[in-house]
């Protein structure tokens, strides 16, 4: 993947099997398209380097694209992309640092209860504990609270996480459109190249 490097890279099948399209841009590289489109898509990277371009496969035939207002809109496209999956990868760095903070108050509390288990057991035992019941109990009940606290921030992110994957898929669903449309312009003001 180096020669399509760029600060932002998405490589995912094309919405259709007939068809396919790639952007390639100095900051950006979007490719929807086969696997078997991959190669010839890096020669195009290799050969305009990072040259605005637009690649287009339709049934069989492809073609490329360089004017820079049809390049323009497209990348315009993306940016809503662009935009929802930096939110979505954000959101994705908060719910993975709940989720490593809901296991740390799991250990506290296992270790917490094994305390009171050994002083219950002392007690029984008639040998002097070394923990203290009330304060181990406070630290249970306290524990307890901060994983509830932690519980709810982890529904509220996957909740938050399932509505900006619906905007993400909306987003490519109306870019997907957006170059469909880029296509069928460059066809039609002959602004295609072979």
């Amino acid at each position: 993947m180096d020669e399509l490097a760029a600060k932002r890279i998405e490589v995912s099948d094309a919405p259709s099997e007939n068809g396919g399209y790639a952007l390639l841009a100095k900051d950006v590289v979007i490719v929807r398209a086969q696997k078997r489109d991959l190669a010839g898509i890096r020669r195009l990277r290799m050969t305009r380097g990072q040259q605005p371009t637009m690649w287009f496969r339709n049934n069989k035939s492809s073609f490329t694209v360089t004017d820079p207002t049809l390049v323009n809109k497209a990348i315009d496209l993306d940016s809503q992309v662009a935009t929802i999956a930096s939110q979505q990868s954000a959101e994705m760095k908060q719910l993975a640092s709940a989720m490593r903070a809901a296991r740390t108050y799991d250990r506290e509390l296992a270790q917490l209860r094994m305390e009171r288990a050994q002083t219950r057991m002392s007690t029984l035992s008639g040998t002097k504990s070394t923990q203290d019941p009330a304060l181990t109990s406070q630290k249970v009940a306290e524990n307890q609270v901060k994983r509830k606290e932690i519980n709810q921030q982890i529904k509220s992110l996957e909740a938050s996480q399932r509505t900006t994957e619906a905007q993400l898929d909306h987003a490519v669903a109306v870019r997907d459109a957006g170059m469909k449309q880029i296509e069928v312009d460059a066809l039609k003001a002959g602004l295609n190249q072979a």
